[in-house]
């Protein structure tokens, strides 16, 4: 099961995801991602504090949103990620693909 919370602080959408993010649940992810994309939101903020599992189909979702972001001169920034979560994007190769910080608030800073 995965939960999306979703706020925004000025011009930056805040997403907090609870759970796990799978073949399962991806889809509602990309549908909330997808939405707020094409609304011309610019700057995204995923909180992983609370994201206990991620696997390939969630890496893909969070791949393809990051490079629709790019193509609107935008950023999307992840925070916060647990230890095992951090393990499946260095093995995947993509902690060179995304900008990772370690609080909400450095995120902030970065997509000010």
């Amino acid at each position: 099961m995965l939960e999306i919370v979703q706020s925004q602080q000025n011009d930056i959408a805040i997403l907090s995801l609870q759970g796990r993010l799978d073949t399962n649940t991806s889809s509602s992810l990309e549908t909330t991602l997808v939405d707020l994309v094409e609304k011309s939101q610019k700057k995204l903020l995923l909180d992983l504090s609370a994201l206990e599992f991620i696997s390939s189909s969630g890496l893909r979702v969070l791949l393809m949103i990051a490079k629709r972001v790019k193509g609107m001169d935008g950023k999307m920034v992840l925070t916060s990620l647990k230890s095992n979560v951090q393990n499946v994007f260095e093995m995947a190769g993509f902690t060179m693909l995304f900008t990772i910080l370690p609080s909400n608030e450095k995120a902030i800073e970065a997509l000010q």
